[in-house]
């Protein structure tokens, strides 16, 4: 461990802290033209979706039904606990219902 003593430590601190405020100034006139110099690039187009006629309708509709979010299979309930390659043909024998079933709780169309 390192001792200082108190002038040490006194000196410093002034040097430190002078040398904090020495910076040339910014005037506002600087400032003015550095703003000036940034361009901000444009951001990118957002796209949004086919247009909802109702929304309000829509959404007490599917508040209405009772949704299992997100629905979920479990290996264990189906016996393939353990055979990947059981459980991959699974999933491919059964996409369209599984999609379907996703769609039916929020998943939209487009996003699949």
């Amino acid at each position: 461990m390192v001792k200082f003593a108190a002038t040490s430590l006194a000196l410093a601190l002034s040097l430190s802290t002078t040398s904090a405020f020495t910076s040339t100034p910014v005037t506002p006139y600087t400032q003015r033209t550095a703003l000036k110099a940034v361009e901000t690039p444009l951001a990118p187009l957002t796209q949004w979706g086919s247009p909802i006629p109702n929304i309000l309708s829509s959404q007490e509709e599917m508040k209405s039904k009772p949704l299992e979010f997100a629905p979920t299979i479990s290996a264990s309930d189906l016996g393939l606990t353990g055979n990947a390659a059981e459980q991959l043909e699974y999933v491919r024998a059964n996409k369209n219902d599984i999609k379907q079933r996703m769609v039916d709780c929020g998943a939209g169309e487009d996003s699949m």
